[in-house]
């Protein structure tokens, strides 16, 4: 679990990128959401610019991000 999801693909899940500057809160939301058999987190991540490299490479349908996060950046090196 953690940085690297659940491990566990379900073709028909909804798939969720969860970025939170708290790691441990990301893992828990993690455990939480594994439980509901039509969500797949597939990436927990704890910054802002790793939260659009997640969404830009795994294309999630879904990304739950924090609102204390600075979730977006001015670096355009990674294409964004």
């Amino acid at each position: 679990m953690g940085r690297g999801g659940t491990g566990t693909e379900r073709a028909d899940a909804i798939t969720v990128v969860i970025a939170d500057d708290h790691l441990a809160f990301g893992e828990a939301l993690e455990i939480v959401l594994g439980q509901e058999s039509d969500l797949q987190v597939i990436e927990v991540v704890t910054d802002g610019p790793a939260a659009i490299r997640a969404g830009r490479d795994s294309g999630p349908r879904m990304m739950e991000t924090s609102t204390r996060s600075a979730m977006f950046c001015t670096d355009q090196s990674d294409g964004m």
